[in-house]
């Protein structure tokens, strides 16, 4: 947590307008077509971070998504306007998994700089 604290965070802008279907983990979720450099450029940063202190990841590309659901066995269609995400802070978050299910625990979240003038 320390050392994310060096990490200079762009706003970053998501438009989450595809629903996908992730067969093997049978997750329903939204994903976008369009990439943003903020979201990229933040991604990339903590990975270089986590790799940096000797934190095994995930060597899948980054892809930002938002899951709807979980232990769908199949895709569905279903239309939706697209959703505009505007990020000016990212979190470290903790993925419990309970009997109810999974729960997201926010650790510590670390603003964007505010440009003043």
């Amino acid at each position: 947590m320390a050392s994310a604290s060096d990490i200079v965070m762009q706003p970053a802008s998501l438009t989450f307008d595809q629903l996908s279907f992730w067969k093997a983990p049978k997750v329903l979720c939204l994903t976008s077509s369009q990439s943003d450099s903020g979201a990229s450029s933040l991604a990339d940063e903590i990975s270089a971070l986590a790799r940096s202190l000797g934190i095994r990841l995930d060597e899948r590309p980054y892809l930002p998504h938002v899951t709807l659901a979980r232990g769908v066995k199949d895709k569905v269609e279903i239309g939706f306007d697209p959703i505009v995400w505007v990020s000016h802070s990212f979190c470290l978050v903790q993925s419990c998994s309970t009997e109810s299910g999974v729960e997201y625990r926010v650790l510590k979240c670390w603003p964007a700089p505010t440009s003043v003038g």
